[in-house]
């Protein structure tokens, strides 16, 4: 492992964030904020650099700036599961909720950090960053609820499917290209995520793009084009995204090994 930050000097970084308005604090006045970011540092990791989160009150917490991270625990046989992806506005508590998990880097990225301790006193100093921390945490619970349903009850196709939609959202929600999408996980990563083999994840894919629903431009970072929101939120067992024309497909429509036929 290598360190786990390079520490930047503090400075007025608060008023500028540019994910402020996603994030806990965005529940602070001026005043406030002024507090938080006297007790904040600025720290960036290097894409591929790890540390593991220990059951530690002293551990800090972060919000993710830029770039994008993943969260793995390890097996003592060193199997791993990849349980979640970290991206700007997203919050990392710390402390026995994330106790042996390692954060990995993807992607250059940047973390604004907090002494858990002086976070906590800020807290019940003001309420309405409490309830920010809370809302926080059940939105991560609800989550990993999600996931759990996913890997206990969705196909193969389903899983993949959820996947490619939730990213191209995720990437909507914080102003990237979404025609096409950047993948920041290798096909094995995928797979790890979704609790599935490699070969599953590329057969599916295959099939995904032979159903004309996925398209990747040529280049070596995967970027990924939805060529049908309705048809793909159908394979994954979600509502159809509202378009002025709603075309409905169910799993039946797998006609053959390794095939999802198109709608005539």
């Amino acid at each position: 492992m290598e360190r786990p930050f390079f520490i930047a000097p503090r400075g007025r970084r608060c008023p500028g964030c540019p994910v402020r308005a996603c994030t806990v604090c965005s529940s602070l006045d001026p005043d406030q904020l002024a507090e938080l970011d006297a007790v904040a540092s600025y720290r960036k990791l290097m894409a591929g650099q790890a540390f593991v989160l220990e059951d530690d009150d002293n551990m800090p917490v972060a919000n993710v700036l830029s770039g994008q991270l993943k969260v793995s625990r390890a097996l003592s046989d060193g199997r791993t599961q990849l349980m979640r992806l970290l991206r700007p506005g997203d919050f990392m508590p710390g402390g026995h909720i994330t106790s042996g998990v390692t954060i990995t880097a993807l992607t250059a990225s940047s973390l604004c950090v907090v002494p858990r301790h002086l976070l906590d006193e800020l807290a019940r100093k003001h309420p309405a960053l409490e309830k920010a921390l809370r809302t926080e945490l059940e939105t991560e619970i609800a989550d990993a609820q999600d996931h759990l349903m996913a890997l206990g009850r969705m196909t193969a196709v389903e899983r993949v499917a959820n996947f490619f939609l939730r990213e191209r959202t995720h990437a909507a929600r914080l102003g990237e290209n979404t025609d096409p999408f950047t993948l920041y996980l290798t096909r094995a990563e995928i797979a790890d995520y979704l609790g599935l083999t490699t070969e599953t994840v590329s057969r599916v894919i295959t099939r995904l793009k032979n159903a004309g629903l996925l398209r990747f431009e040529p280049g070596r970072i995967a970027r990924a084009n939805i060529l049908d929101l309705d048809r793909l939120a159908a394979l994954a067992g979600l509502p159809p995204p509202a378009r002025e024309e709603q075309r409905r497909v169910t799993l039946s429509q797998l006609d053959g090994p390794g095939r999802i036929s198109r709608p005539s």
